[in-house]
């Protein structure tokens, strides 16, 4: 059987807010229709209506994250070499946590991750009760890198920073010939726009490239993308004055999306990157 038709819901709550990307699959063809947000205590889009998959966002404050160096033995089970890994250096029972790993820098290390169980069910509960039963969820950060790569044209360079800015945090990812590297999140104490929450940003991202230098990545930081709720023409300024590095917004591939829609979507790349498939 060939499927047809699809929808595929990309989901990024902030605060009482659900920030979507609607992925449709139509004849082979995956577009965004959509992009939006509203109140997840609200009416819900008719979209969510029509038998769609919801995936959420998971912020990095709700998870253990680790990078685990593979081994030498191409013959094991790498994804359970890494979960295994991370399962041992957990401080409470692994019964608390959902467990999965990802590709991280090619071969050399996957991401392993541990979602707290108790906050991710708390979600599921609310998103079902109020906007429909959720399909899955990813880390924040990993969705960052998957709207990038499946969403926006290139900027060349070997590594560059995707920001996404939210009132009250900021989730990066560094991506390493296209690869997520290095990822996290800043919690501010003010809005992000604010000088010392500012501060607090480039200073992680400045210690970050330091990290990666002192690792063998080399390669100069060519480019910062900003996207999310927070983000405005000020605060690339101030990130791209701090930084020192060409600071702006995403540049959409038009033909990932239907007509007038890519204009829209530079300020939703965790919402798209939920809609990727794997």
């Amino acid at each position: 059987m060939v499927e047809l038709t699809s929808r595929r819901i990309g989901g990024d709550i902030t605060g009482n807010r659900i920030r979507f990307a609607s992925r449709m699959r139509s004849s082979g063809m995956n577009v965004i229709d959509a992009v939006g947000d509203f109140a997840i205590n609200g009416d819900s889009p008719e979209i969510l209506a029509n038998e769609s998959e919801l995936y959420f966002a998971v912020p990095e404050a709700d998870a253990v994250i680790k990078r685990v160096g593979l081994p030498a033995d191409r013959t094991l089970d790498l994804r359970q070499a890494a979960l295994f890994a991370l399962s041992v250096s957990l401080i409470d029972d692994i019964s608390k946590y959902y467990l999965e790993a990802y590709d991280l820098n090619g071969n050399e290390e996957k991401l392993a991750v541990a979602y707290n169980r108790h906050c991710v069910d708390q979600r599921i509960s609310e998103l079902t009760e109020r906007v429909c039963k959720p399909t899955g969820f990813k880390l924040k950060s990993l969705s960052l890198a998957d709207g990038y790569r499946q969403y926006c044209r290139s900027v060349g360079g070997d590594l560059i920073c995707l920001l996404d800015l939210s009132p009250a945090v900021c989730s990066y990812c560094f991506l390493y010939h296209d690869r997520p590297i290095s990822l996290g999140a800043v919690t501010c104490s003010k809005s992000n726009t604010d000088t010392m929450s500012v501060i607090d940003i480039t200073a992680t991202l400045k210690f970050q490239q330091a990290v990666l230098f002192s690792s063998g990545k080399s390669a100069p930081l060519s480019r910062i993308l900003i996207t999310g709720p927070s983000a405005d023409g000020t605060l690339v300024e101030k990130i791209a004055s701090m930084m020192k590095i060409t600071t702006e917004y995403p540049s959409m591939k038009p033909s990932a999306f239907a007509p007038g829609m890519a204009a829209k979507a530079e300020s939703y790349l965790v919402s798209l990157g939920l809609t990727v498939s794997g």
